[in-house]
């Protein structure tokens, strides 16, 4: 005869079954949350190695310096008369790597700030950079009308859309006996030729004096370049930047100089010679010109 159990020893049963469920499960959850703290422990290990070579990595301006003018001796040379150059390019990814630690280092944004240039019209030039006869650049078109009229340059420059459109024109001299010629077809202009003259090293005075009184120029071609597009202008041509409808920035190389920079403006906007000294921009101008390009 089999004996039959008891209700004691069932409910004594249930309850061990039970306690091994608890301890399973408490097993379990502990064995979970103790994988969850090694993950989260690796984590941060990780995050911390990452931000120790984030650390080690950053850029100090004589980093910069270095890199830059190695790109420079690289390719300039070969960025010569190119639609596409490509020194600008390598320079482009370059500036791009550093935004962050310039918006952070003090002495480095001071440099910058001492280097810049703001024209009335709100066009703005900061140097990053001078080695062997190059300058390397930072343009902040904001402008409310074209650039300071129409120019020509004393160097060769390459230049890289960072972001917006940079609209512009190119012009050429024509001979005064073919004012007239095709007159109503291509746009022309009479204006006075100026003198545009900056001391070596110095960003801070241009002076400016009158060679011709009066100069006739065609208009060539209207130009637009769109963010991500890069291109080279050789010296002595003439162009003006056009206002623009969208905050555009550009970083520019400027080659070696070999001519003299040419201003063709009104007559009467300017003195025989003059001394143009521009302001500096902001603390508060240039963090907010590091975000626009930070954020492009």
């Amino acid at each position: 005869n089999f004996l039959k159990p008891s209700i004691g020893s069932f409910n004594e049963l249930n309850t061990s079954k039970k306690r091994k469920r608890e301890k399973r499960t408490f097993h379990a959850v502990l064995s979970n949350k103790k994988s969850k703290q090694n993950k989260q422990r690796k984590a941060e290990e990780y995050d911390d190695e990452e931000k120790q070579g984030e650390k080690q990595n950053r850029f100090t301006k004589e980093t910069f310096d270095l890199q830059a003018q190695d790109i420079i001796d690289t390719y300039a040379t070969a960025s010569n008369n190119y639609q596409s150059p490509c020194c600008i390019q390598y320079l482009t990814e370059l500036v791009k790597q550093a935004m962050k630690d310039i918006k952070f280092n003090d002495s480095w944004k001071e440099y910058i700030q001492s280097t810049s240039r703001c024209l009335p019209n709100g066009f703005v030039a900061m140097t990053l950079l001078q080695y062997n006869g190059y300058v390397l650049r930072l343009h902040h078109f904001n402008q409310k009308t074209s650039v300071d009229g129409l120019h020509s340059h004393k160097w060769d420059f390459e230049s890289m859309i960072l972001c917006g459109r940079l609209n512009s024109e190119n012009w050429s001299v024509i001979d005064p006996q073919d004012k007239n010629t095709n007159a109503s077809a291509v746009e022309q202009t009479t204006t006075a030729k100026f003198l545009r003259k900056r001391e070596e090293g110095d960003t801070t005075k241009t002076t400016i004096t009158l060679l011709e009184e009066e100069v006739i120029l065609k208009l060539d071609e209207k130009l637009s370049v769109e963010s991500g597009e890069c291109y080279f202008f050789p010296a002595g041509k003439i162009h003006r930047v056009m206002k623009s409808t969208i905050p555009t920035a550009t970083l520019v190389l400027t080659h070696p100089k070999y001519m003299d920079a040419i201003l063709y403006d009104q007559l009467e906007d300017h003195a025989k010679e003059e001394i143009q000294i521009p302001d500096k921009m902001t603390l508060a101008q240039l963090n907010q010109f590091i975000d626009i390009c930070i954020n492009t």
